[in-house]
């Protein structure tokens, strides 16, 4: 028991903690490796200070807004409609105003939630319209902060490729790309050259972020291709995977992005705190 516990508790850090940090770590030394070529080149330093201010406010407006279900103490004030599911176990909520907003039963939390809301054993809550948990923010996304997931990976995949850009460029004037120095482009091979004394310290620098920052490069295009998909298909991955249409899957790709980024909402590319109508996030009521 107290081994699971230990376990448990080391996972969540790592998770939690430890590969945001990384993350962090390595979005702040391109940058700032990056800057310092800049300047040794007499260029403008434009580039360095926006493409990291574009990533810092996402990732603040990000923690801002989670889509965690909240819970109120109030009783359910409607008529319930349940199936016979014993399975699934749905129920329709008739409100007041005679709409009807389909529920389900989460035993973890032993909650009513929302019907598109999912558990997430790593925040331990249930989210509303849960994506995915992002281990590289430590944090879940779901409806409310989806846009700002989007922006931060367009973003943070735009500034990896132009700090990738000037880090690589330098690097050719020391190491040729092509013959038996290509090998050295490869990280575990030139960190074994500097223990030998065979490699510079900043070739090991730089070259930890060409070889980290390219596998982030791909992964935040990835991520932020799959998340435009969700958005615009009013889908999540988990609906996908078992052919699940929600309510609504009919509406057209502009209601789908403005259900996520709000009217007008093609500004959150450029201005992460452009103000908008929040999402209503529907209440979970005890069981």
């Amino acid at each position: 028991m107290l081994y699971s516990e230990a376990s448990d508790l080391i996972a969540v850090i790592f998770l939690n903690y430890v590969l945001p940090t990384f993350n962090a770590i390595l979005i702040a030394g391109i940058t700032i490796t990056t800057a310092k070529i800049r300047i040794s080149e007499g260029l403008s330093l434009i580039w360095c200070y926006f493409f990291p201010a574009q990533i810092i406010l996402n990732w603040i407006q990000f923690y801002r807004q989670p889509s965690f279900i909240p819970l109120t103490t109030e009783p359910i004030p409607a008529l319930i409609t349940k199936t016979n599911d014993l399975i699934q176990r749905d129920i329709s909520i008739t409100m007041p105003d005679q709409t009807v907003i389909k529920y389900k039963e989460c035993y973890k939390c032993d909650l009513y939630v929302p019907e598109r809301s999912h558990h997430c054993p790593y925040c331990k809550k249930c989210v509303y319209i849960l994506d995915h948990h992002c281990f590289f923010l430590g944090y879940c996304v779901g409806r409310t902060n989806m846009k700002y997931f989007i922006t931060f990976c367009m973003w943070a995949a735009i500034g990896t490729a132009y700090g990738l850009y000037h880090i690589f460029d330098v690097m050719t004037f020391y190491r040729s790309i092509s013959g038996k120095e290509a090998m050295f482009y490869f990280f575990p091979f030139t960190f074994a050259m500097w223990y030998v004394e065979r490699a510079a310290d900043f070739e090991v620098f730089y070259i930890f972020l060409l070889d980290f920052g390219l596998g982030a490069l791909i992964i935040c295009i990835f991520l932020t291709s799959m998340g435009l998909y969700s958005t615009l298909n009013n889908s999540t991955p988990y609906e996908d995977r078992k052919n699940i249409k929600a309510d609504g899957s009919d509406k057209s790709l502009l209601d789908n992005f403005e259900a996520v980024f709000g009217r007008h909402g093609y500004f959150h590319f450029v201005f992460p705190m452009f103000p908008t109508k929040a999402t209503r996030i529907p209440v979970g009521y005890r069981r």
